[in-house]
């Protein structure tokens, strides 16, 4: 078949509007390889762009950790397949999850690498010494690192790791002697995702903080803060490091528990911010708390919304600053009734207020919905309500609609959302 007379570019505009993640578009772009030499070698480097493996982990023993890998793990098809196919690890410039040892070495384009499990984290000593190896090898290798799988991962590994740009973990780990390298050159990270099934932020902070710290966070456009354990001040501290840069914020709240009275007083301070122009909320409602709160009288005392309410009254609010509200709903079968019941008062002032007027540029809300089963960590997931009736609930509060109605508040379904922020995939190990 005679190739095709088209140039180049306008092959390349066709073939970029074939989503190549999706099922659907791998089996177009096979296709389309199919038809010439060119366009194999252009489908090829398209496909094989991104690449997911995965394999199970198992004990190797009471005290470490190992992987298994077997013949039907994807790790191991796709090592037999760049094994026949070399070229086609030129192509792979960005590989996801926990790799055999033979692949990474070959995937000379490697830029962003991504280690996850779907459950909690393991502490970085209890892996065996091989996969430690391997890890620190990868830090000094990718622009984009996911490092989610590790608690306590050695903060000495990224001294001199000066092609970091984006980290994402769980926790790290300050070795005394880490104080007495040098850091003439620190890693200039532009995207920082950290706590991620991590409990506590108190060993973790000094690797950034410290002035023996590898890490430069003055050049920081995006943070994520993954869960709410992190105190005020210590987010406060992260704050004033990025301050003049820092253009996505992150915050997960959790203040109040709903089994406990809340204990914090202080708040994350935003003022210092000069360059914020997204910040998102990351909430758990328990319904089954609010309710509880409200037969007891409670519900003005302080909660997650008015929490949230509390910190962007420390905001200095730029021009078109868009909000992100991600709530997860727990136990609220009633979900119509009970949803527009919640202490909304506070937060709406806030955002009808003088303070953010002609600085709105959205305020987004993304609910999931969960049930709780017999064991109280068992969630199942509830159906979406369609983003017309949503509306319908959110009108019943004066303020919501008025937000509603002037363009600002809108809603958008949970599987929908496109954060601005560095997306690592969930990847199977």
């Amino acid at each position: 078949m005679t190739d095709f007379i088209l140039a180049h570019e306008l092959l390349d505009l066709i073939l970029d509007q074939i989503d190549a993640n999706s099922p659907e578009g791998r089996t177009s772009l096979s296709a389309c390889s199919r038809a010439s030499h060119l366009l194999q070698s252009m489908c090829r480097l398209r496909i094989f762009r991104h690449v997911n493996i995965s394999y199970e982990s198992c004990d190797y023993d009471f005290k470490t950790k190992t992987v298994l890998v077997d013949d039907i793990s994807t790790g191991a098809k796709f090592l037999d397949l760049i094994t026949t196919t070399p070229l086609i690890a030129s192509y792979s410039s960005d590989k996801e999850g926990f790799s055999l040892y033979a692949i990474v070495p070959r995937l000379m384009n490697l830029c962003k690498f991504a280690a996850r499990l779907p459950i909690y984290a393991n502490s970085w000593h209890s892996f065996e010494k091989r996969t430690q190896l391997f890890f620190l090898d990868i830090t000094s290798r990718v622009q984009e690192l996911d490092l989610q799988l590790f608690q306590e991962f050695p903060v000495s590994a990224f001294f001199g790791r000066n092609n970091l740009r984006s980290l994402r973990v769980s926790s790290l780990h300050w070795e005394p002697e880490d104080g007495t390298q040098s850091t003439a050159t620190k890693v200039k990270l532009i995207s920082l995702d950290v706590g991620c099934d991590s409990l506590s932020f108190q060993d973790t902070r000094p690797c950034f903080s410290s002035p023996w710290s590898p890490f430069d966070l003055s050049h920081l456009r995006s943070l994520r803060f993954s869960n709410h354990y992190f105190m005020d001040h210590e987010i406060n501290e992260l704050l004033a490091l990025c301050s003049s840069t820092l253009e996505s914020l992150s915050i997960s709240v959790d203040v109040f528990d709903h089994y406990r009275p809340p204990t914090r007083s202080e708040f994350p301070t935003l003022s210092d911010l000069q360059q914020l122009r997204h910040l998102e909320f990351k909430v758990t409602i328990n319904g089954q708390g609010y309710r509880q709160a409200l037969l007891s009288h409670s519900a003005n005392e302080t909660n997650d919304i008015s929490h949230i309410a509390s910190i962007l009254n420390t905001l200095s609010p730029p021009p078109d600053l868009q909000i992100d509200l991600l709530l997860k709903v727990i136990n609220m079968p009633n979900f119509d009734i009970e949803f527009i019941l919640l202490p909304w008062a506070e937060l709406v002032e806030v955002l009808n207020g003088p303070r953010m007027a002609g600085h709105l540029k959205e305020v987004k809300f993304v609910i999931q919905r969960y049930e709780r089963g017999r064991n109280r960590w068992n969630l199942t997931k509830v159906d979406d309500i369609a983003i017309p009736t949503l509306y319908q609930i959110l009108d019943c509060n004066e303020g919501l609609k008025d937000l509603r109605q002037r363009g600002i508040l809108t809603c958008a379904p949970a599987d929908s959302i496109s954060s601005t922020f560095n997306a690592f995939s969930s990847i199977p190990m």
